[in-house]
């Protein structure tokens, strides 16, 4: 085998993926008179590359690399199979392929990036960058899953899982090209089963399109942060950054600043010490959706970053996020009057604990999956603020959010919990404040909104309606909320719709349904630059 040096790389959101595999062997022209692939040793390069995808960063073309003068005019697609671990299972399976193309000595597959569904709420992935929460790699290489120990199809053993870590980023995919119906362990393999690049693979590093410009900085905020040991000597934060493409510290004027906070510590956790299996994670909240880079691709002169927290106590991570921020300000020439933060899932009670805190860092809060405030039961509020989800905040916790004019759009999934009606009751409480503090209707209009996603959004794609981040990522950023109906024609903007009270094992309907919600004209980024605009 051809011995080639790899090494893991940052990917960008917009480029198309390729594997080419490389082997050596003569050049002689090969017959293929019984129209399958050539033999793998004619193989010169495997390149892989992921695009974005709504499952986050996904294999999309596998470009295969054969000797000069090798006779391509046979192959087929049924000739090739190329295999990885699955998304939420580390066991092997086909990546699904829809068509084949031949350039000179290149044969070209190209990987389907449409649904994985299995069930309406089930789907398994192969070829992504990122686990489920079900499996990681410990940093021994050990692979984690389930809760007994098993044998996978390349005889490696599956550990089982009992950190309950997951959502792993992986910078190696497992990718395994088998050709002419080779058996799985027969074919020509990227890694070591286990996230290691082979020393002799003919597999090129990866091209991730879209993720190239990110860059991981360690960021001294000015205090000992907790438990940061996997990176940095003094406790510093590790924060994702992407800046836009001719970045100068020393410009007139500021830089917008967009943050985006993923949910549950999964973008950032470790155990080390006393574990007989010590695991880390670094940067789920770049792979495990397309948040970071569609932002960057739609406000490409802003500094969009992610602080990698561990999320737990929420107050240490919003603390954490807020010097960070501050530290943006001083040293990244940040506009600290325009900085709006994103949240997936606990990430927004992460980002609202930082609004609470810090209410003059933030200009807007853009909520998914989650709550504005603290978790809250559907059947404890009733409009007042004492019983919504800002329940805990003080009067003057309260009244500085308010008086700094902190925007806020929230989204929620149709069935995602108590979330759709602490969303509703939260956004009425909001409003009133605002008109309390002598707010106009169009102002509130603008300042404050809430969506609601139907169930169907999520089904496509096999997921639960708890995957807000993904749907308003892939959809919203760039587009109004406007095909709210399946199958039904778009609604204009003013139009107003409710949920569609038909998910039979949904138990808060009758906490939900009397809520309308409104089709606005701009999308999420169209809103975003109004806000910043109305902060000059």
């Amino acid at each position: 085998m051809k011995n080639l040096s790899i090494k893991p790389a940052l990917c960008r959101a917009s480029a198309v993926v390729f594997l080419s595999a490389a082997l050596s062997g003569s050049a002689a022209m090969v017959s293929l008179a019984d129209n399958s692939a050539p033999d793998d040793g004619r193989i010169t390069k495997i390149q892989a590359t992921t695009v974005p995808n709504y499952y986050g960063y996904k294999v999309s073309t596998i470009d295969i690399t054969y000797q000069e003068g090798t006779d391509l005019s046979g192959v087929q697609l049924e000739d090739y199979a190329v295999y990885d671990r699955g998304f939420n299972n580390p066991e092997f399976g086909k990546l699904k392929l829809n068509g084949i193309r031949v350039s000179g000595n290149t044969v070209t597959l190209t990987a389907d990036l449409d649904t994985d569904k299995v069930t309406d709420r089930t789907r398994e992935t192969y070829g992504t960058l990122c686990t489920s929460s079900n499996w990681y790699i410990d940093k021994k290489g050990g692979i984690h899953y389930g809760t007994e120990a098993s044998t996978d199809a390349l005889g490696i053993t599956i550990q089982p899982n009992t950190l309950k870590k997951g959502l792993q980023w992986r910078k190696n995919m497992d990718l395994i090209l088998a050709t002419n119906g080779e058996a799985l362990s027969d074919g020509v393999a990227m890694t070591d089963g286990a996230g290691k690049m082979l020393d002799n693979t003919v597999w090129a590093e990866t091209i991730c399109s879209g993720l190239e410009d990110v860059e991981l900085r360690m960021v001294d905020i000015g205090w000992q942060c907790n438990k940061y040991s996997l990176l940095g000597r003094k406790g510093e934060v590790p924060v994702y950054v992407m800046l836009p493409d001719n970045y100068d510290p020393n410009r007139e004027t500021p830089y917008e600043v967009i943050d985006y906070q993923c949910g549950g510590g999964v973008c950032y956790w470790e155990t080390t010490g006393g574990a007989e299996t010590p695991a880390n994670n670094l940067g789920c909240n770049v792979v495990y959706d397309t948040m970071m880079s569609k932002w960057h691709e739609l406000y490409p002169d802003a500094i969009i970053m992610s602080v990698n927290v561990h999320s737990s106590p929420i107050t240490n991570s919003a603390a954490e996020i807020a010097g960070a921020l501050d530290y943006a300000v001083r040293n990244w020439n940040a506009d600290k009057d325009r900085i709006a933060v994103v949240g997936n899932s606990q990430g927004t009670l992460i980002c609202s604990d930082l609004i609470r805190q810090r209410p003059d860092l933030v200009a807007a809060f853009i909520e998914c999956n989650g709550n504005f405030g603290a978790m809250t039961s559907a059947d404890t509020i009733d409009g007042t603020l004492a019983n919504s989800s800002l329940r805990k905040w003080t009067a003057d916790e309260v009244n500085a959010v308010v008086n700094n004019g902190v925007a806020l759009w929230m989204f929620n999934g149709e069935t995602d919990g108590d979330n759709p009606a602490a969303q509703q009751d939260v956004i009425n409480v909001m409003k009133d404040l605002y008109r309390q503090a002598g707010k106009n209707e169009e102002w509130i209009d603008l300042f404050v909104r809430a969506s609601g996603l139907q169930s169907w959004k999520f089904k496509y794609w096999g997921e639960t309606d708890h995957s807000v981040t993904k749907v308003v990522a892939w959809n919203y950023l760039d587009h109004p909320y406007t095909d709210v109906w399946e199958n039904q024609r778009a609604l204009r903007a003013g139009d107003t719709y409710t949920f569609t009270g038909k998910e039979s094992t949904y138990k808060h309907y009758d906490k939900t349904m009397d809520y309308t919600y409104r089709v606005y004209a701009e999308s999420v980024s169209e809103w975003l630059r109004k806000i910043f605009d109305a902060q000059k």
